[in-house]
């Protein structure tokens, strides 16, 4: 396991506790333990496509917060519901059987998990789109958050809430986007020059 860093902070807008503790755990297993901080901010939720919904939350928070700034939104699309309700998910979902039943009647139950990872130290908000293909089923499972125990991921027989949680850190959407940001700011580590120094990490 990668050592911390002493360094700056970045910034990670939630008010979810539980989301940056995933973000921090799946980064620690890239082996870029990044000084996320948590920050709770009002942000307006936009109607408009995910990656372009992350990038001006990003946008804005980062001329509230002053400094390094990470944004994480997650849509849930529906086949059957023509990709609703997309990034609207968590005004939709209040109980674990809300998803099943939303789809009560229709044949598919087809579903993709999309993560869109905004970063920004100063310039445009920078987005990574990850994507995690799978099935909506009853809720089964104790571990995880949000729909993690009605969503069983393709080429699995689990769902995200019944597997361990190293092996979700791998496949999950959120795995895909955080591990092409990592990809990224390797290749450009300048970006995190007033943060921390990711030259030696692999």
């Amino acid at each position: 396991m990668a050592s911390s860093l002493e360094c700056d902070v970045i910034r990670f807008v939630t008010g979810n506790g539980q989301k940056i503790a995933e973000v921090e755990e799946i980064l620690d297993e890239l082996g870029l333990p990044l000084p996320l901080v948590r920050t709770n901010l009002d942000l307006d939720e936009l109607q408009a496509e995910p990656r372009r919904i992350a990038a001006e939350k990003c946008e804005v928070a980062a001329r509230t917060t002053l400094g390094p700034t990470m944004v994480d939104d997650t849509s849930l699309c529906l086949e059957a519901l023509g990709d609703m309700p997309g990034p609207f998910i968590k005004w939709f979902q209040t109980r674990d059987d809300v998803l099943p039943r939303m789809l009560d009647g229709f044949e598919s139950k087809r579903a993709v998990a999309l993560c869109c990872v905004a970063f920004s130290n100063g310039g445009p908000p920078v987005v990574f789109e990850g994507r995690c293909e799978g099935t909506i089923v009853e809720p089964r499972g104790e571990r995880g958050f949000g729909w993690d125990r009605c969503f069983q991921p393709d080429g699995s027989d689990l769902t995200f809430a019944e597997m361990p949680v190293r092996h979700k850190n791998k496949i999950s959407h959120r795995a895909n986007a955080l591990r092409s940001l990592a990809a990224y700011l390797r290749a450009n580590p300048d970006l995190l020059d007033d943060i921390c120094d990711i030259s030696q990490k692999s």
